[in-house]
């Protein structure tokens, strides 16, 4: 399986981004504290370009900086982004990483399929509603993932530790994941092989 070393840049990029904006338009109705996570959405999709998987992750850390939010916070937000370029599933993943805490639980109810959902999980559960993209579960170290509907492909790509349970369809698993990592399809396991 060759792995690509860039994402494409979305064909139209400022398209994407107005949807997302008015995907998530009622966010800065609905609460002011999720503002300035919307705000880093958007900020991200413009830094972004054609990062890898790494540097997209990266990125994420970056713009989140010292935003103050909450798990609440994240799960709120998730829920209201409707469409939006699929490199999303970066910043959701830093988002979650900064404050799940050991034995902590966050759900995702994703109605979109953003790429790189779950990337560097090294502790709590990640509960996600929806389908994910490529790169799912990536770099984890640790921690839980549970997918409630189908994965792309890559999932777990150079992972060292941890557990993913996909209960749609599930994408290929990337051969570079270690054997440490415990990956079920519909409750039967199917890696290590």
């Amino acid at each position: 399986m060759k792995l690509p070393k860039t994402f494409r840049p979305d064909k139209d990029l400022e398209e994407k981004t107005k949807q997302l904006v008015k995907s998530a338009g009622v966010i800065a109705h609905f609460d002011a504290r999720l503002d300035n996570l919307f705000e880093g959405c958007k900020d991200f999709i413009k830094k972004t370009g054609i990062a890898g998987v790494e540097e997209a992750y990266h990125i994420a850390q970056d713009i989140i900086g010292d935003i103050n939010y909450s798990m609440t916070d994240v799960e709120e937000l998730s829920a209201k982004i409707k469409k939006g370029p699929s490199k999303l599933g970066f910043y959701f993943s830093a988002l979650v990483n900064r404050v799940i805490p050991d034995g902590g639980v966050i759900t995702l109810d994703l109605n979109w399929t953003f790429d790189g959902v779950g990337c560097y999980l090294d502790k709590g559960l990640l509960q996600i509603n929806g389908d994910v993209g490529n790169f799912a579960g990536a770099y984890i170290d640790g921690g839980e993932i549970y997918i409630a509907g189908s994965t792309q492909d890559y999932l777990a790509h150079n992972s060292k530790s941890g557990t993913i349970i996909v209960q749609g369809i599930l994408g290929k698993i990337s051969e570079d994941t270690s054997t440490n990592v415990m990956i079920y399809n519909k409750m039967e396991k199917v890696w290590p092989r």
